[in-house]
């Protein structure tokens, strides 16, 4: 698991994700989930973008 990788929370992940795609998100429940003073390299930048593309059920804020 990709979040393994950087040894944070699956959230941490999601949340970095976001910051370093520039969308907005909001860390809830466990405060440890706003702990994101990691970098996710551009190879996995790439393949959570590619997942989060191909998702047509989930909401997609850079499709209108």
């Amino acid at each position: 698991m990709m979040a393994n990788k950087y040894s944070v929370s699956t959230a941490q992940l999601a949340i970095r994700f976001c910051i370093q795609k520039r969308c907005t998100s909001a860390a809830k429940g466990n405060k440890s989930n706003a702990e994101v003073d990691f970098v996710i390299d551009g190879a996995d930048m790439d393949l959570l973008r590619a997942f989060a593309n191909s998702n047509p059920n989930g909401h997609n804020p850079s499709q209108r």
